[in-house]
């Protein structure tokens, strides 16, 4: 449960940080991807120093870093996107509707055995997910029509992200991570207006790039409950949302009942679906 308090509690400061610079400093999806490979491959070197990284040359390792690449380009550019049209709040809250696919994917593929109370907490995770997006304060309903199949590739970039960790051959979480970190920041560097990055846009590359540091140490916890299950690793999105709650409240930004409540509940549905 520390495992995935802490890493919700390093992405939840990363989701206030990145939705505030991209509103604020109107940074396209080339911009915001750029920045963020940039960054994690200064942060995440010194952090693979602390963990065991391994790499033989396959089929199987050469595999792995092109699916990761090809999943992190698509979960920073269509996050890039969605931020743009809705809060952190209610992309955390959609991300969290992975939450089905991941325990049943552990069920079917992974050898965890199916229990149905861990299924009701899930259901009721989820439902209070659904009760806080439609109580969310921007009820305008059109926003989704230009951004319902980018939101679609982002919920499924994160989950299937968890897949191409848990599967990884020959090559170890992290350095994969890594190594596609390293291919992002080539190719997006020819993408990316540099020129207004470090320009005009200083300020919000400095934001982006240091609250990377709480984002590296996210990306290692999030490794490791991968490595539980994919279940453990998809919880990761409601208990953000659940933290992002608790900062409303006390930022004294208007929060409904219904979310207040939902969030308490969605909470106590997590620590017992981790207690079970």
């Amino acid at each position: 449960m520390l495992y995935l308090f802490l890493t919700a509690l390093f992405f939840t400061i990363c989701t206030v940080s990145d939705k505030y610079t991209i509103s604020k400093y109107s940074l396209s999806s080339s911009d915001f991807t750029f920045l963020i490979a940039l960054s994690s491959c200064v942060f995440l070197l010194p952090a693979m120093l602390f963990t065991e990284n391994f790499f033989r040359l396959s089929a199987g390792s050469i595999l792995t870093i092109i699916f990761v690449t090809i999943d992190k380009i698509v979960e920073f550019s269509t996050s890039a996107a969605v931020l743009k049209k809705l809060s952190g709040f209610e992309t955390k809250a959609w991300l969290g509707t992975a939450l089905f696919l991941s325990y049943f994917s552990d069920i079917a593929f992974f050898g965890e055995s199916f229990e149905l109370l861990r299924l009701v907490f899930i259901i009721i995770t989820c439902g209070c997910l659904v009760l806080m997006v439609r109580d969310a304060k921007n009820t305008d309903k059109d926003r989704y029509k230009s951004i319902w199949l980018i939101l679609i590739l982002y919920i499924l970039s994160k989950y299937f992200y968890g897949v191409i960790i848990k599967t990884a051959v020959d090559v170890s979480p992290l350095l994969s991570l890594y190594i596609s970190m390293v291919i992002i920041t080539v190719i997006y560097l020819f993408k990316a207006d540099l020129k207004g990055l470090f320009g005009e846009k200083r300020n919000g590359t400095a934001i982006v790039f240091f609250t990377r540091i709480p984002n590296t140490l996210g990306l290692v916890l999030e490794n490791i409950l991968i490595g539980l299950n994919l279940t453990m690793y998809s919880l990761e999105q409601p208990l953000i949302l659940a933290m992002l709650l608790i900062y409303s409240f006390f930022r004294r930004e208007s929060t409904s009942k219904v979310s207040v409540i939902s969030g308490v509940i969605c909470f106590a549905a997590i620590l017992a679906f981790k207690l079970i």
